[in-house]
């Protein structure tokens, strides 16, 4: 009982953290991803991400295509 409301409220969070990404993207036009963090659905933009990389804030060798790969949700 303990999961199933644990993954409702995860469902939950996804969904928001979706229409937020989708909504910045019509706003900006730019690229949004949505990453797990630590268990929690986070809105990254693509460029801030790639700065982030830059500054060595993820482990060494992880490029921009990694979190791509893992990402729930990339807006176009």
């Amino acid at each position: 009982m303990k999961q199933f409301i644990k993954d409702i409220i995860l469902n939950y969070r996804i969904k928001r953290a979706v229409k937020l990404a989708n909504e910045l993207s019509q706003a900006s036009k730019r690229k949004y991803i949505v990453l797990l963090v630590a268990g929690v659905p986070k809105v990254y933009a693509k460029q801030d991400l790639k700065k982030m990389i830059a500054q060595h804030k993820f482990r060494k060798g992880v490029t921009i295509q990694d979190l791509e790969r893992k990402a729930i949700l990339i807006t176009a």
